[in-house]
């Protein structure tokens, strides 16, 4: 296990995308995920989280270490990009509250680039899951960066599959999509799927990712 252990790490130092924390929709985010996708995730009854991460952006000379912290309803992100002999710092503070139980719940995140996020998570019941979210740039006045997912589980916990809708705005004049798959092949083991079809600017993208759990990591 302790083998194991460092090659994950190694592996995700190495290997890590954009979002450090995993997560591939608004809908499913509930763990530290929230604090990429969706606030209201933190409003999800979870123990305390911890990650870090440092990653290299291919083909440049950009180094980047993230942390990520969540415990009860409060979450913060610190992130480190370093590159050309400069540093900047990033950061964000998120809280997410339960309106309604574990049924529904609400969020919201406060970024440094002077940007904030409000989310929200609907599940009526362990079958679905609906998430919705939202930027607003305090720098322009715009709404910006709608996000809209729904996630089912046909069978259980270990398998759930769904969709989410972007758009660059709130005229939904330009709206994307991206599907998704989360399984759990055994215990310990999570594999991931998304696929977000060509549109317009964006390039056709397919994304698998693998966790270990291993009970307290």
């Amino acid at each position: 296990k302790k083998s194991l252990f460092l090659l994950t790490i190694i592996c995700s130092c190495v290997f890590s995308q954009n979002n450090p924390w995993g997560g591939i929709s608004v809908s499913t985010s509930d763990n530290l995920d929230a604090l990429s996708l969706n606030p209201a995730g933190l409003g999800v009854d979870r123990e305390k989280q911890f990650g870090v991460s440092l990653f290299n952006i291919e083909g440049s000379t950009k180094y980047i270490f993230n942390t990520a912290n969540r415990d009860g309803g409060f979450g913060s992100t610190f992130s480190i990009l370093n590159y050309e002999k400069k540093s900047d710092l990033d950061y964000s503070f998120a809280f997410g509250f339960p309106i309604e139980g574990q049924k529904l719940m609400g969020g919201i995140q406060w970024f440094s680039k002077r940007l904030f996020r409000i989310g929200t998570l609907v599940r009526p019941s362990n079958f679905l899951s609906v998430g919705f979210t939202a930027d607003y740039s305090q720098e322009t006045s715009e709404w910006l960066d709608v996000k809209l997912g729904a996630g089912f589980r046909p069978l259980d916990h270990k398998v759930s599959v769904g969709l989410d809708l972007y758009s660059d705005n709130i005229d939904f004049d330009n709206i994307r999509s991206s599907i998704f798959a989360d399984i759990i092949p055994m215990e310990g083991l999570n594999v991931n799927f998304s696929y977000r079809p060509k549109a317009d600017f964006y390039n056709e993208e397919f994304r698998i990712s693998v966790g270990f759990n291993f009970g307290v990591v």
